[in-house]
């Protein structure tokens, strides 16, 4: 059963990345330069970071592929520039999570609690089932995650966060 949930999640994460098209939020504009219809390529430097609405906590996002607000398969990241602590949350669909700078962590329950992190380094893959609720802190230094997920992703607060 473990393997074939990892088989599962890997696949909705190839499938992801594996296609084109981009709507909400910020988008990332694409290679000019693919010579083969349907590949999809970005560089760092392709990607035009929006802040998210309505967060005035400094977090960006952009949607490389899919639509997040439509549903179906997608990809995104965010990346925060310095601490922050994200209040205990759901989505309604499984999200898939890697790491791709700095340090990312997080914990699981309805009430933010800073000793049930979890820290995620750099490389690190969490796959977060639909409503689990959880709650995420990234340290001074930021970091840059990836989501990918199949559905309409929205996020729902749950219990309680410390003032």
């Amino acid at each position: 059963m473990k393997g074939r949930l990892l088989r599962q999640g890997f696949g909705a994460m190839i499938a992801a990345v594996a296609l084109a098209g981009c709507a909400g939020f910020a988008t990332a504009a694409p290679d000019q330069k693919t010579p083969s219809e349907g590949l999809l390529t970005f560089a760092p430097a392709d990607i035009d970071w929006a802040a998210v609405p309505p967060s005035p906590d400094g977090r960006q996002r952009v949607v490389l592929w899919g639509d997040t607000d439509r549903g179906g398969p997608w990809v995104y990241r965010v990346r925060v520039s310095g601490r922050l602590d994200v209040a205990p949350h759901i989505h309604p669909v499984d999200e898939y999570i890697t790491v791709i700078e700095g340090d990312w962590s997080i914990g699981f329950g309805e009430r933010f609690d800073a000793s049930a992190l979890r820290r995620f380094p750099a490389g690190s893959f969490v796959r977060i089932p639909a409503g689990t609720p959880h709650f995420i802190a990234v340290g001074e230094a930021g970091a840059i995650i990836q989501g990918a997920g199949d559905g309409r992703f929205t996020t729902a607060p749950v219990g309680l966060h410390p003032p």
